[in-house]
């Protein structure tokens, strides 16, 4: 009876989430709509519309633009995990890395890594890769959820980029944790 983003932001606004920023090309107007419909109860949601679509890492970035705050918690908006956002919090601290990213057992998303691909984690659970859907069959898969520090996406590409492909593979982004 209510939309799942509704869900997911308040469920974050009851673990301490003061302000929400959503990125969108794609329905951009229709995502304002629902920020004016439910403001009394999320509070301060912003919509940062792009004029063309930036991808994952593209659209990450354009949105950190108007963050406030130096660390960020950033969801893909149409999945769930059941991740603390304080825990998630904590170990990105306790690690003092850039970027944190929750990842889950492939055996536990529906359609399992042969519908998502996975992650390949090197021997300090540090991310050093992606498998192909194709050639995937198990392991840990992306969530969608993370935590970086703000000047990190302010770093990224300008234009169109994806998370996976371009910034997460780069030679040039620092060690990141994967929290299990």
């Amino acid at each position: 009876g209510s939309p799942f983003l509704l869900r997911l932001l308040l469920q974050w606004k009851q673990e301490g989430v003061g302000r929400f920023i959503l990125a969108a090309h794609y329905l951009a107007e229709q995502f304002r709509a629902f920020a004016a419909d439910h403001s009394a109860v999320l509070g301060d949601v912003a919509v940062i519309a792009e004029n063309k679509p930036l991808g994952t890492g593209g659209g990450i970035r354009h949105a950190a633009l108007q963050a406030t705050s130096q660390t960020l918690l950033v969801a893909n908006g149409d999945s769930y995990v059941s991740q603390p956002l304080g825990q998630l919090l904590e170990e990105h601290e306790r690690h003092q890395t850039n970027f944190t990213m929750v990842a889950v057992r492939a055996k536990n998303v529906l359609g399992g890594a042969k519908k998502k691909g996975t992650l390949k984690i090197g021997p300090h659970d540090e991310l050093i890769g992606f498998s192909t859907k194709e050639t995937a069959t198990k392991g840990w898969i992306n969530a969608g959820l993370y935590a970086l520090a703000r000047h990190e996406a302010w770093s990224w590409p300008q234009e169109a980029c994806s998370l996976e492909n371009d910034i997460l593979t780069s030679a040039n982004h620092p060690r990141t944790f994967v929290l299990k």
